[in-house]
C-alpha cells in the first residue's frame, strides 16, 4: 500500500463493474494481464528493440513532492536508473538473488530516455523493473542510506503526502497538489479529487464493524461474510463487493523433519476433510481457489480431474492412508508440531486463531499433533523470513502471478521462501521456462512445472473465504476495487471523490 509512490506501469486490469470482480477485459481476475492491457503509468511508453534491448520513455511533468532535499523537482531517467540499481544492490532486496540481477547495463541518452540491454533473456525481468520499484530520488538517501526508513523523509510522486503518522493508530495523507494524472474517464479533471485521506488501523474487528455502521468508515476492506450479513440488516444502502482473490496454505518446512519427508507432506493433505470447511468455519462463503498454489483459470493450470491420480489423490481427503503414510515415514504414533499464526488474522479470515484451532482438529485426528503458536504479526513474520521456526506457519495471499508466486516462494534463492525448499530439480525448470521467449512454449514449461510443484506438496492448500470490501454511498468514483497496482493496495482513492449531499 502506497499513496506517495507511483510505479513504472499501471494495469487496467482491476475488479470489474458493479463489484462483479469480472474485468471489463473478460480477464480472470487472478490472471497477469498481457502486453496489450498495460499503459504507463510513470512511463510514457516503452519498447522492446529485442528480448534483451528496452527503451523506457519517461513521462514529462511528474514531480517530487516538494519536501526536502528533492524539492518538488521533476522525475526523470536519472531517478528511475537510480532506484532500479538500487533494488538491485540493497542486501535486503528480493532482487539481490534474482538470476538475472548482474546482467543489466542502463545508460540515459536524455533526461526522459532510459536505455536497458540485458545479457540475456528471462521472463521476470520485465516484471520486476516495472511493476515493484517506487521511485527513489538519489538526494533522498545520499547522506544516509537509511533515510527513508523514516516516513518523514518519503518524497514520492503520487497523488497523496503522507503528512502525519500515529503508528497502530492513523495515517494521514494530503492531496499532492502537483500530481500529474487526469481523469482518463474525464479528461479535463485534475486528479485526485480528495483534499485529505485519514487511513484509520483498526486492530479489533468489533471495533471495525461498530465504525462501519455507525457510519464513521468510508470504506473498509478484508470483512468476513457473518460481519458482511450483520452489517446489511442495519445499513441496508451499505454497498459490497467479493473478492475472491485470496489463497490460504500451510507452508512446512521442506528441509529438516518431519516435513522434509514428503510422505509427511502429503499425508498432511490428505488429513484434511476439505468439503467440511466452507459450511463449518466460513457460513459457505468461500471456495476452494486452487489445488496448491495454483489457479483453474491460469493456461498453466491443468484442472484437477485431468491431473496424475497420484496428484488427485494428495488432495482428497483419506485419514487411513494419511496414518499409512506416516507410519512409513517412521511416524506410526504420529509426532508433536506446531503451526505459526497471528491473532487478527488477515483478508477475510476474521481471527487466524480461530482458523487454525479448526485445521488442528483434522491433523490431531491423524497423529500430528498440533500447537497453535499466535505471535505478533512482525515476530511470527521474522521467524518465518529468518527459518527460525519449526513446523508449518499459515499464509493468506493474493496471487498476482504464476510466476512470482514460484518465483518468489519456492526458488532456492528466494527471499520469501521461508518453507526452506532446495529442490535443484525445480531451480533448473523454473529457469529453463523463464528464459523461454516464445509465450506459448513457456506457457507449456510453466505447465508442466505446476504439476511438478503440486505432486511435491510444498504447500498444503485449504479451502480460502472470500473476502469482502464495503463502502458508504457517498464515496463515488468506486465500485469495490481492491487492488490496481501490484503493490498498491489503496491505489483507486485517486479516483474517489465523496458526494457530500449523502453524507449527512
Amino acid at each position: 500500500m502506497d499513496l506517495t509512490h507511483d510505479q513504472l506501469l499501471l494495469s487496467d486490469w482491476a475488479t470489474g463493474p458493479s463489484g462483479t470482480n469480472e474485468p471489463e477485459n473478460n480477464m480472470s481476475a487472478l490472471q497477469f494481464p498481457s502486453d496489450k492491457y498495460l499503459r504507463g503509468q510513470l512511463l510514457e511508453s516503452w519498447e522492446l528493440t529485442d528480448p534483451t534491448h528496452w527503451i523506457f520513455r519517461v513521462r514529462k511533468g511528474v514531480y517530487f513532492h516538494n519536501k526536502s532535499p528533492v524539492n518538488g523537482r521533476e522525475l526523470t531517467a536519472q531517478d528511475i536508473m537510480f532506484t532500479i540499481n538500487r533494488y538491485l544492490q540493497q542486501p535486503a532486496s528480493a532482487y539481490v538473488n534474482m538470476p538475472f540481477q548482474k546482467n543489466l547495463t542502463m545508460t540515459t541518452p536524455d533526461k526522459y530516455t532510459l536505455n536497458l540491454t540485458w545479457a540475456g533473456f528471462n521472463a521476470m525481468q520485465f516484471i520486476q523493473v516495472t511493476w515493484y520499484p517506487y521511485i527513489i530520488a538519489p538526494e533522498s538517501v545520499a547522506s544516509n542510506p537509511e533515510a527513508l526508513r523514516d516516513w518523514r523523509n518519503e518524497a514520492g510522486t503520487g497523488p497523496y503526502t503522507l503528512t502525519d503518522y500515529v503508528k497502530g493508530s492513523n495515517m494521514y495523507f494530503t492531496k499532492f497538489a502537483n500530481y500529474w494524472a487526469m481523469d482518463p474517464l474525464h479528461p479535463d479533471n485534475k486528479l485526485p479529487y480528495l483534499d485529505n485521506i485519514n487511513l484509520t488501523i483498526v486492530p479489533d474487528r468489533a471495533t471495525l464493524v461498530a465504525l462501519v455502521r455507525t457510519r464513521k468508515i468510508d470504506q473498509s476492506s478484508a470483512l468476513v461474510y457473518s460481519e458482511v450479513v450483520s452489517l446489511k440488516q442495519t445499513n441496508p444502502d451499505l454497498r459490497v463487493a467479493e473478492s475472491r482473490s485470496l489463497t490460504v496454505s500451510l507452508r512446512p518446512r521442506a528441509d529438516i523433519p518431519p516435513f522434509n519427508d514428503i510422505r509427511v507432506r502429503k499425508a498432511a493433505s490428505m488429513a484434511f476433510d476439505r468439503a467440511r470447511f466452507l459450511p463449518d468455519f466460513f457460513q459457505g462463503s468461500g471456495g476452494f481457489q486452487g489445488w496448491s498454489i495454483t489457479i483453474p483459470s491460469w493456461p498453466e493450470t491443468t484442472p484437477f480431474d485431468q491431473l496424475p491420480s497420484s496428484t488427485q489423490e494428495i488432495y482428497t481427503y483419506n485419514p487411513v492412508k494419511a496414518k499409512q503414510l506416516l507410519a512409513e515415514a517412521g511416524y506410526p504414533n504420529g509426532f508433536d508440531t506446531a503451526i505459526l499464526c497471528t491473532q487478527n488474522g488477515s483478508a477475510g479470515l476474521a481471527t487466524s486463531a480461530d482458523f487454525v484451532t479448526y485445521l488442528k482438529t483434522f491433523w490431531d485426528a491423524v497423529g500430528i499433533r498440533t500447537a497453535v503458536t499466535v505471535m505478533d504479526p512482525a515476530a511470527e513474520s521474522a521467524l518465518r523470513f529468518n527459518h527460525q521456526f519449526n513446523g508449518v506457519y499459515i499464509y493468506v495471499h493474493g496471487v498476482p502471478n504464476m510466476m512470482i508466486i514460484l518465483d518468489n516462494f519456492i526458488s532456492v534463492n528466494a527471499n520469501a521462501n521461508a518453507g526452506a525448499v532446495n529442490d535443484p530439480k525445480f531451480d533448473s525448470a523454473l529457469l529453463e521456462a523463464e528464459q523461454t521467449f516464445d509465450p506459448v512454449q513457456r506457457s507449456q514449461k510453466f505447465k508442466d512445472l505446476f504439476n511438478y510443484v503440486e505432486s511435491m506438496v510444498w504447500t498444503i492448500p485449504v479451502p480460502s473465504p472470500y473476502a469482502y470490501v464495503v463502502w458508504q454511498p457517498w464515496l463515488k468514483g468506486y465500485d469495490g476495487e481492491a487492488q490496481m497496482l501490484l503493490s498498491a493496495s489503496l491505489k483507486f482513492f485517486e479516483y474517489t471523490w465523496i458526494d457530500q449531499s449523502l453524507k449527512k
